[in-house]
């Protein structure tokens, strides 16, 4: 296989790098922890590299206490999909602004910085083990 080809690309992120941390084995079942503002592949029928990637908003709560959907947040806009159909990427999304006060000039607009850091386990206020 060409290692220039996009397919190889994908197997070898996948596989080595974006996936690595966030599977656990158990019973030979993917095991993953997920919460808000994970960035997330959206499972398709189409080839994994025209998956489209979201980013989590809402967990949603079945009647048997599980999260089994989630509310994402994509360039199409926002939908709901099962939390099987999410495959996590090893970053999530923050913002923060910029207070003026911290700005060596006063008449700088304030911009808002879209900062993308790696996540470490599961929180549980937002998320947990699915």
């Amino acid at each position: 296989m060409d290692k220039a080809d996009p397919e190889f690309i994908w197997e070898t992120l996948a596989k080595g790098i974006l996936l690595r941390e966030r599977h656990n084995v158990s019973n030979k079942r993917f095991e993953f922890t997920v919460k808000i503002g994970d960035v997330v592949f959206v499972h398709n029928e189409g080839p994994r590299l025209e998956w489209k990637l979201a980013v989590i908003e809402k967990l949603i709560i079945s009647p048997d206490g599980e999260f089994r959907a989630a509310e994402i947040r994509s360039a199409g806009g926002k939908t709901t999909r099962p939390i099987s159909k999410l495959y996590p990427l090893e970053v999530s999304e923050t913002i923060e602004i910029s207070s003026p006060s911290t700005q060596s000039d006063s008449n700088v607009p304030v911009p808002a910085v879209k900062l993308f850091h790696c996540s470490k386990g599961a929180d549980p206020e937002h998320g947990r083990r699915v």
